[in-house]
């Protein structure tokens, strides 16, 4: 690129091997990279071992790093989607082996935080500089690149549309606005334009059109950040993308009512039982039980607003509890049928029985018949058990890391990769139903009957060894919900 500008002529044949090198040649650098540094950190995930934490921190240091110099300095090729491509790997494959996931993400956090502030504070300190040496022109002209930017970006994320949709939840009109207006210019682009500014293409361009390139770039980002981020949340709030779902918010408030309650409940315990220690304050205890309570309901949509409302939305779940009764609905609504649910349920149930596994006790075993009687006589909101899907969904990729956090997991194993990936394919196809025991069973049935054969013996041997309550390799959840 730095010849082009220099003024080298290149042929279409050695423009289109440019960009294939340039593009393809860095995003497969970066995923073997990534796929190197993965499989180096399930080598450091002893959990163990204190150190293995740090290893794990340093490695993902060294895979940014190295993706990006060893794509700029020895390959001549795009560093930034090197990074990207290897960033990617890493962020699919290597979380169920992270010892302490909390940890790498506050890490990465602070990077990003600490990163963004000195690349933005010398962005705006370097055009600032160059703010007295361009003519009104120059703004104008930044107004237009701004305008022409968004355009570009709208037409292609339109050209894109098809292949979106084929890619994962559909994408409606109002999704590719946001995304349009929302496409903010920022670190990254700051960072390309200081290096423009400070290395000049080796020389190729004199220092007024490095200033020039500095100064587009960090008044596009200046303008992104002023108007966009400031608007999009209005553009959202019109466009209806963040309006909450009335089934989500029951759930939610029912949720905040019965922690209220038995907070409440296990407070009036200790004060009654008179068994406090003496260094017990109830004052501060009782003051801060109130102060979480009223924090909650700040942040709950409609919690305890008025009694109308309260009645309301009382009646509401009611309806709603009804008609959710049964979460392990996996059938579209128009073909439900209740004895064909009953039916999956006791074989389902059957089947569980058998693999001999942990099962926690079902609390609503006496109102099954109730609840039999009620999905035969009353209407199913598809909508609304979708967002139960969805939130179920979420609670089992909740204790799926509970799990991979307390260590019920092999080091190496393909299991908690299988399981994530599970809630995550289930909750793009929420709409269609529990479809996560599903794509479980595809992933068995792709896995080698040898490879099942050696975890079984490997789990085998650990438990006996060990005798830790460690998870069977394939004994997971089964579609009972």
């Amino acid at each position: 690129s730095y010849s082009m500008v220099g003024g080298d002529q290149l042929g279409v044949l050695s423009g289109v091997a440019y960009l294939l090198k340039s593009t393809l040649g860095a995003w497969a650098f970066g995923t073997a990279l990534g796929l190197l540094f993965c499989w180096w950190i399930r080598g450091a995930s002893d959990r163990l071992s204190h150190k293995s934490l740090l290893i794990q921190i340093l490695l993902t240091i060294s895979c940014a790093y190295l993706s990006f110099l060893l794509s700029e300095g020895l390959w001549h090729i795009s560093g930034v989607l090197s990074t990207v491509a290897a960033a990617l790997v890493l962020a699919h494959f290597m979380w169920p082996e992270v010892v302490e996931r909390r940890a790498m993400l506050e890490f990465w956090h602070v990077i990003e935080t600490v990163g963004n502030i000195l690349v933005f504070s010398l962005a705006g300190v370097l055009t600032g500089q160059s703010i007295p040496k361009h003519s009104f022109e120059d703004f104008v002209w930044v107004l237009v690149v701004y305008v022409l930017l968004i355009i570009i970006r709208f037409v292609t994320i339109v050209v894109l549309w098809p292949a979106l949709n084929l890619s994962g939840q559909p994408v409606r009109m109002r999704d590719i606005l946001v995304m349009t207006w929302g496409g903010l210019r920022g670190m990254v682009g700051l960072a390309l334009a200081i290096l423009v500014r400070e290395d000049r293409a080796q020389g190729a361009l004199d220092q007024e059109d490095a200033d020039h390139v500095l100064f587009m770039v960090g008044c596009i980002a200046a303008l992104t950040l002023v108007v966009n981020a400031t608007t999009a949340p209005a553009l959202c709030g019109l466009l209806g993308i963040t309006q909450t779902a009335e089934g989500r918010k029951v759930l939610v408030r029912n949720v905040a009512r019965r922690a209220e309650a038995h907070v409440k409940s296990l407070l009036g315990k200790l004060l009654s039982s008179g068994d406090l220690p003496r260094e017990c304050m109830l004052g501060p205890v009782s003051e801060a039980v109130e102060e979480l309570t009223g924090t909650v309901k700040r942040h709950v949509v409609d919690f305890g607003s008025s009694a109308s409302a309260a009645s309301q939305a009382s009646g509401l779940e009611k309806g709603i509890v009804r008609r959710w009764s049964m979460l392990s609905l996996t059938e579209e609504t128009s073909k439900f049928s209740v004895d064909d649910l009953w039916a999956s349920f006791h074989e389902q149930k059957a089947e569980l029985l058998k693999t001999q596994a942990q099962i926690t006790q079902f609390r609503f075993g006496a109102q099954l018949g109730s609840i039999k009687q009620i999905l035969d006589t009353q209407p199913v909101d598809h909508h609304q058990l979708q967002v139960v899907r969805e939130v179920f969904l979420e609670a089992v990729r909740a204790r799926y890391w509970d799990q991979i956090e307390e260590g019920h997991f092999m080091s190496g194993s393909r299991v908690p990769a299988f399981l994530l990936n599970s809630v995550s394919i289930a909750s793009h196809r929420s709409d269609e139903g529990l479809t996560d025991w599903a794509v479980l069973e595809r992933d068995l049935a792709v896995c080698s009957e040898d490879t099942f054969r050696s975890d079984m013996k490997a789990w085998q041997e650990f438990h006996a060894a060990t005798g830790q309550n460690c998870q069977r390799p394939f004994a997971w959840r089964v579609p009972l919900s």
